[in-house]
């Protein structure tokens, strides 16, 4: 935390706004490197955010947080196992994740890119989570608008790239190898103080120890919760820790429901604790979830 001088991605953009085209290129530029070395080294993150996005001195963008990620697993064929596990946050979340199927966690990563991509073009979600069961349906009609104050100022490559990662359907949705070679990036050539910061590099001590801990080569010492049926920390260990930490810092969920919700339902904001409980008390409501 002590490199990241110029904060997180989220109150960047709150601050500046959606940001200029050439800006926005290296730091989706960044992002994808670190997102495509953590994929060849088998590694989902599955909770991608613009919180998760540190900048350092040089305006370098940080990957971090790696609580939610996961090793893949392959079959004797070849093909990666896919997760089950609800994680990461819902105004993130690819549909499939929402609708409790089985996923394959590349893709869940494909499509959290595309909504921090159209969260540093626009300045604001794509979607409103407030309501998750009404969320899913209009990410399922596959009809992303953006905004009119910065229509007129997208280029088309840029909304079609966009598009093809907030892509409901899975067959269709964008993979790293087609976001890197995608017209959005023609004429970019990223110079040495563009590129990725050194914590990406594996032969660095954290990066080392998280490459290690993933790939069974040596594990941090820290004390982790039992994994599940598909490789998983335990969530529920980890969100009952979250829950017993926050209820000390934070007001009851009930007293700030109101709070949370008359807000503008696109506006950025944290995924804080108390946040991440109105979801999930109105995700039981309409879901009928004891």
């Amino acid at each position: 935390m002590e490199a990241a001088e110029n904060g997180d991605m989220l109150r960047f953009v709150q601050k500046r706004g959606a940001l200029p085209e050439p800006e926005l290129k290296r730091y989706f530029w960044q992002l994808c490197q670190a997102i495509k070395y953590c994929h060849s080294q088998n590694i989902c993150h599955r909770d991608l955010k613009c919180e998760n996005l540190l900048l350092d001195k040089d305006h370098k963008l940080l990957l971090t947080d790696f609580g939610f990620s996961k090793p893949m697993l392959f079959d004797t064929r070849g093909h990666v196992s896919l997760s089950q596990t609800f994680c990461g946050s819902a105004a993130y979340a690819a549909p499939e994740i929402i609708q409790g199927r089985p996923y394959d966690p590349r893709m869940h990563d494909m499509w959290s890119l595309g909504v921090i991509l159209y969260i540093m073009s626009c300045g604001h979600m794509p979607f409103d989570d407030s309501n998750v069961k009404k969320m899913l349906k209009v990410q399922l009609r596959n009809q992303l608008r953006f905004p009119s104050r910065v229509s007129d100022h997208l280029s088309d490559h840029l909304k079609n790239l966009i598009r093809s990662l907030i892509q409901p359907d899975l067959t269709k949705r964008a993979t790293m190898e087609k976001v890197m070679s995608h017209p959005f990036f023609d004429g970019y050539h990223p110079s040495a103080e563009a590129r990725p910061s050194s914590a990406l590099n594996p032969t660095t001590s954290v990066a080392q120890q998280i490459f290690e801990f993933f790939t069974g080569g040596g594990r941090p010492h820290t004390s982790r919760g039992t994994g599940n049926r598909d490789g998983d920390q335990s969530d529920s260990n980890r969100r009952h820790s979250r829950h017993h930490h926050s209820e000390a810092t934070s007001r009851p969920c009930d007293e700030r429901r109101q709070e949370c919700c008359s807000r503008d339902p696109y506006e950025l904001r944290n995924s804080s604790p108390c946040a991440k409980r109105c979801r999930h008390h109105r995700r039981k409501r309409e879901t009928g979830e004891k």
